[in-house]
């Protein structure tokens, strides 16, 4: 077929932003690619997303190359250096919005597919291709979780970004959207009115001190604790930090620790009324060691000192999950990374949370691996290896091989 590097650019041609996560059109590209090979696929549809589950082999085994459609909103165009909807290549990279995150992943494991697909009979098991139109995280409230019951998984792979690294692990993440209420008044008389700014600055600063306190609770055992900071430093070399920025980065170690940021923040109506409202929205990554309820109870107690003052708008959470070094996909991917890289793969706990929740939390095995950069995923200028998509596209087909030996 066409090769990775060509796939990947008709990918990213499809604005598939979210939100809304229209993926209707480019869903529909890839079942007519399937089915030029004669390979039968589904598409379910809920809305405007969609949905894409093809299979071939069969056998007990069952491995699943997982990838979303979807990618975050481009931003400001002119901070681009050219259209991001618009594919270039320039120096071995193919730029443009979701090329790293996850277009390029998306069209290695497309591309690995349909090549198996010309080989069933070397296939011992089953082979599923999952394409996601949006990323869900731990909402079991939406498709993903069901679909995935009824695959029956025995393994996963996905192709989400992380440079040369194989993740079999992952921090938990609590998404939580907080509420302030105050009484507003004239700018100029603010001491007649009740600033909402100040009482969440007070609770979010409360519930930082709170994570300062439990991170030093955190018991894991002396080995573990090791494949954490070594984690920490395998990303800080995939940022490419320096001198006092990665010493701060490895001494922080987010491999190992609770993390907080407050991504957005809301308040005011007019520079001269004081506020009555402020909304601010966060993300909590919880390491192992620790339950992410901990936290959870800590806000829920915390907010009703507040009384109506501040108010839990969403909180939703998951605990860290990890693929154990013993699984046979563990050792199927590390050995094809070896024959087609030359070289030893560095397995590394993620600092971030995906979808591989669902398949951990079923018990199945389940490691990411794919052609992007984590570093440049949901930046301007984002871009892909050309060399790192055929790479990946041959180490899928050598993991699944191997799997499904």
């Amino acid at each position: 077929m066409e090769t990775t590097v060509d796939l990947a650019k008709e990918l990213i041609k499809f604005n598939t932003e979210n939100p809304p996560a229209d993926t209707r059109a480019i869903s529909k590209f890839i079942g007519n690619l399937l089915e030029n090979k004669s390979i039968k696929y589904k598409l379910l549809n809920n809305k405007k997303s969609v949905y894409l589950i093809s299979e071939i082999g069969q056998g007990t085994k069952n491995i699943v190359l997982y990838a979303h459609s979807d990618v975050v909103v481009a931003g400001d165009i002119k901070k681009w250096s050219s259209n991001p909807y618009l594919p270039k290549i320039k120096s071995g990279r193919l730029y443009g919005r979701g090329s790293s995150d996850m277009k390029g992943g998306l069209a290695a494991a497309i591309s690995a597919f349909i090549d198996l697909s010309e080989h069933k009979k070397e296939l011992k098991g089953k082979l599923q291709l999952l394409i996601c139109p949006e990323e869900e995280d731990y909402d079991s409230t939406k498709p993903l979780s069901k679909i995935i019951k009824r695959t029956n998984a025995t393994a996963c792979i996905m192709g989400e970004p992380h440079f040369d690294d194989i993740i079999i692990g992952e921090k938990g993440e609590i998404d939580v959207k907080l509420k302030a209420f105050g009484s507003s008044s004239h700018g100029s008389t603010p001491a007649s009115g009740i600033d909402a700014n100040v009482i969440l600055d007070k609770f979010i600063h409360e519930l930082k001190d709170e994570i300062i306190h439990l991170n030093k609770k955190i018991n894991v055992r002396k080995e573990f604790r090791n494949f954490l900071k070594f984690s920490t430093i395998a990303i800080s070399d995939e940022f490419a930090l320096k001198g006092k920025q990665r010493e701060n980065f490895i001494s922080s170690n987010p491999a190992g620790n609770i993390t907080i940021n407050v991504g957005y923040y809301k308040s005011g109506r007019n520079f001269n009324i004081v506020p009555d409202e402020a909304e601010a929205h966060m993300i909590i990554m919880v390491p192992y060691g620790i339950d992410y309820t901990s936290i959870t109870s800590f806000i829920s107690n915390n907010s009703r000192k507040y009384g109506n003052k501040i108010k839990i708008v969403q909180m939703e959470g998951n605990n860290a999950t990890l693929t154990d070094k013993s699984e046979k996909l563990v050792s199927s991917i590390s050995n094809a990374y070896k024959f087609i890289k030359k070289k030893d793969p560095k397995l590394v706990f993620d600092t971030g949370s995906t979808d591989a929740v669902f398949y951990r939390k079923l018990n199945v095995p389940t490691v990411l691996y794919g052609p992007g950069y984590f570093f440049n995923a949901h930046t301007y200028n984002e871009y892909v290896s050309i060399k790192e998509l055929d790479l990946s596209r041959e180490i899928y087909k050598k993991t699944i091989l191997n799997y499904l030996s």
